[in-house]
C-alpha cells in the first residue's frame, strides 16, 4: 500500500490475489488495527486505490488495509501514514508598478491558494494579505532619515 500526500487526499493501495473486495481501515493516531479504538472502517471496496477526501491539510493519517474474500477477511497490510498538503501557490502574474513621489505602487492579479504576498526586493520590504478582489495593491515609502546638527 502507498500513501501519498495530496491536497486533503489518501491513499492507495495494491492488487491482492483472489479478493473480492478490500476494508480499508484509517485513524489519526499510529497503530491502526481493524477493530481498534478509534478506528474508522471504509468498507468493501472493489478498486485497489482509494481517494480519502474530506481531511484535513496538514494532519497525519494513518492507515491498514484488509482483503477480503468469500472466506472471510484477511490480515491487515503494513501500516502506513501519510500527511496531506494544499498545492503551493502559483506564481502572482501581470505584474506592474507606478513610481510615485517617495514611493512605488506595485500590484498583480490574484494567485490561487495564495493566503500571503511579499515582495523580494531590498527597500522598501513589502507585505499584504490577501483580501477579496481580482487585484492586491499597495503602496510603500522608503525610511525617512534626519541628521541632528
Amino acid at each position: 500500500m502507498n500513501a501519498t500526500p495530496r491536497d486533503a487526499r489518501c491513499p492507495g493501495v495494491g492488487p491482492v490475489s483472489g479478493a473480492s473486495s478490500y476494508n480499508v481501515y484509517w485513524s489519526k493516531a499510529a497503530g491502526v488495527t481493524p477493530g481498534g479504538a478509534g478506528v474508522t472502517k471504509i468498507g468493501s471496496l472493489t478498486s485497489t486505490s482509494y481517494s480519502h477526501v474530506g481531511l484535513v491539510n496538514g494532519d497525519r493519517y494513518y492507515y491498514v488495509v484488509t482483503a477480503v474474500n468469500s472466506s472471510g477477511e484477511g490480515k491487515a497490510s503494513s501500516e502506513v501514514s501519510a500527511a496531506p498538503q494544499a498545492p503551493a501557490p502559483g506564481r502572482p502574474q501581470n505584474l506592474a508598478q507606478r513610481p510615485g513621489i517617495a514611493r512605488s505602487l506595485l500590484s498583480w492579479s490574484e494567485t490561487l491558494n495564495a493566503t500571503l504576498y511579499k515582495s523580494t526586493g531590498r527597500r522598501p520590504r513589502v507585505s499584504c494579505r490577501a483580501a477579496s478582489g481580482s487585484h492586491r495593491s499597495l503602496a510603500s515609502r522608503p525610511r525617512a532619515t534626519s541628521t541632528r546638527a
